[in-house]
């Protein structure tokens, strides 16, 4: 019987050791893809790791959508491949393009940061896979790991001040285009260009 003990000890040993590589290699891969993101290419790798361990990877089929219009904003997310197309229905439910997200490009990241609707839909232009990033994701490395944590929170708000300075500078141009128009038209033109999530 402790030959019999030994030998299953054995396998399940090697069965973990196994599994184990196998796990390790997706977190690696997850980290390289964060890595490479723009989101996240200042981050050093040792707190991509705790973030890549809570991650969520989803693929969507062409046409399928990520998440709509006034949906509650859950998280974020990053294409590791494909493309994903952000609209947004005006007062009269036309449907305007805002712009997409391309590999290593990210999308919904107002989400993380509070309780807001989602201000434009998501769909995927062909067969696409995201990482996903969630709130209480995101609280649990917070809990796990306050450093990796804080450098991560860095790294979202330096994004959504980019991305605001980007809006802003926008809205000026916006302005200062429609400065000769109709002011009722003007003030149309700037709700409907408007939109962050």
């Amino acid at each position: 019987m402790p030959a019999l003990q030994r030998f299953s000890k054995g396998i399940q040993r090697l069965f973990r050791l196994v599994f184990r590589r196998e796990v390790d290699t997706e977190i690696e891969y997850r980290v390289r893809v964060l890595n490479q993101s723009r989101l996240f290419e200042t981050v050093p790798k040792r707190y991509l790791r705790d973030l890549a361990e809570v991650i969520h990877e989803r693929s969507y089929d062409r046409d399928e959508y990520v998440y709509y219009e006034g949906d509650p904003g859950l998280g974020a997310f990053i294409v590791v491949e494909g493309r994903i197309r952000l609209t947004k229905s005006d007062e009269r439910g036309k449907v305007r393009e805002l712009g997409d997200a391309g590999e290593l490009e990210q999308f919904g990241l107002l989400s993380l940061l509070g309780d807001v609707l989602r201000s434009e839909s998501a769909q995927a232009v062909a067969d696409t896979v995201v990482l996903g990033l969630f709130k209480p994701d995101l609280r649990a490395v917070e809990r796990s790991s306050p450093r990796s944590g804080a450098v991560i929170m860095e790294a979202l708000a330096a994004a959504l001040a980019e991305r605001c300075a980007s809006l802003e500078k926008e809205v000026r141009e916006l302005k200062h285009a429609m400065s000769d128009r109709d002011p009722q038209e003007s003030r149309s033109r700037l709700r409907e260009h408007s939109g962050l999530s």
